[in-house]
């Protein structure tokens, strides 16, 4: 029977079929290597791709949407009960460690009682020191200022606190061309004789106080800002201190600016110096093992009476006080025994001449 169109086009298919799984089972195992193999490399391919996209896309997002540093501190809750311990021996010198920690707690009142937030944020910093107030609400001496960022800058290179420090030694430096300008515009100012001053504060502070014992010891025994005095009735070493005896008292600096050259001083306190010590002590219950004043420096409180007095100087001006009264008629051994106290040269004695 013959076939028409329709069933030809059918039978040539179903021929074809036949062929092509024929051919299948005879090559069957080379054929599904060849296209395992394909299959494979597809789809590595096909993977690469999209991990090329992917990343691509991930990087344009960042790009677009950069993710904000965050400043890490080293050290963290940094108060200042732990300041002592973690400075260490960083700053060998004990008097200079402890004026950087005077001056630091400062600082740290003034701004934040956590150093490395104290040190964030340089504008707050700066302003906070340029125009902070005492707790008595009298303004700092720029000297007391200058110590401030000498402390700041001290510490935040010994203890790696993140410092806008460029800022801040620029404010440091703008403070020590102000005090350098006052010292200038003091040069030919005429100093009252000490008894006069000591006067002036027995009347504004009274005999009992603190302010006239300091500047009556310094009257006796004139140094810089070494009489940050501890109590003691035995000898220390490494400290600045008084000697507590039953027949008298002893000043005994060992820390101070000249002692290579000078060594241990020794000062054997005057019968009415002792007795001002003793009421004081009493008065304030004051015992072994405490500070005198209460304070490592004297600096700031020496500033504020000196200021409620009418004096704009600090402890440099019982310095001048003491030339004057002495020197100009003073004998060669008494220049050196003078600057030897002082603790500078005799040819630096003429400077504090007026």
């Amino acid at each position: 029977m013959e076939m028409n169109a329709e069933q030809k086009l059918e039978h040539i298919r179903k021929l074809g079929r036949e062929r092509a799984k024929k051919h299948h089972e005879l090559h069957k195992a080379d054929i599904n290597v060849k296209a395992n193999a394909h299959s494979k490399l597809n789809r590595e391919a096909i993977n690469a791709k999209r991990r090329a996209t992917t990343l691509a896309k991930k990087e344009a997002i960042a790009l677009a949407n950069p993710v904000p540093i965050k400043k890490k501190l080293r050290i963290k809750g940094i108060t200042f009960g732990k300041l002592d311990d973690l400075i260490g021996d960083k700053i060998e010198n004990k008097e200079t460690k402890q004026g950087h920690l005077s001056a630091i707690k400062a600082v740290m009142r003034l701004t934040y009682p956590e150093l490395a937030w104290a040190f964030e944020d340089a504008d707050k910093l700066i302003n906070a020191i340029d125009n902070g107030k005492m707790q008595t609400g009298e303004d700092y001496s720029l000297a007391s200022k200058l110590k401030q960022y000498e402390a700041i800058l001290k510490l935040s290179t010994v203890l790696g606190i993140p410092l806008d420090r460029p800022r801040v030694d620029d404010a440091h430096k703008i403070i020590k061309m102000k005090l350098e300008d006052e010292k200038d515009s003091k040069e030919q100012t005429e100093y009252p004789s000490f008894k006069t001053y000591l006067d002036e504060c027995a009347t504004l502070f009274g005999t009992d106080s603190r302010e006239y014992l300091i500047a009556f010891m310094y009257s006796e025994f004139t140094c810089r800002d070494d009489l940050g005095l501890i109590v003691t009735d035995k000898p220390l070493k490494k400290v600045n201190y008084l000697l507590v005896q039953k027949t008298k008292m002893t000043i005994v600096l060992n820390e101070y600016k000249m002692f290579k050259d000078y060594g241990q001083i020794k000062h054997v306190c005057s019968a009415e110096l002792t007795k001002l010590i003793k009421e004081y002590c009493v008065k304030k219950s004051i015992g072994v093992g405490d500070l005198l004043f209460g304070v490592p420096q004297l600096t700031d409180i020496v500033s504020l009476t000196n200021k409620r007095l009418g004096y704009s100087t600090g402890i440099n001006l019982y310095r001048h006080m003491k030339v004057n009264d002495v020197l100009k008629d003073a004998s060669y051994e008494d220049r050196l025994a003078l600057s030897k106290q002082m603790g500078h040269s005799p040819a630096m004695q003429l400077k504090y001449l007026r």
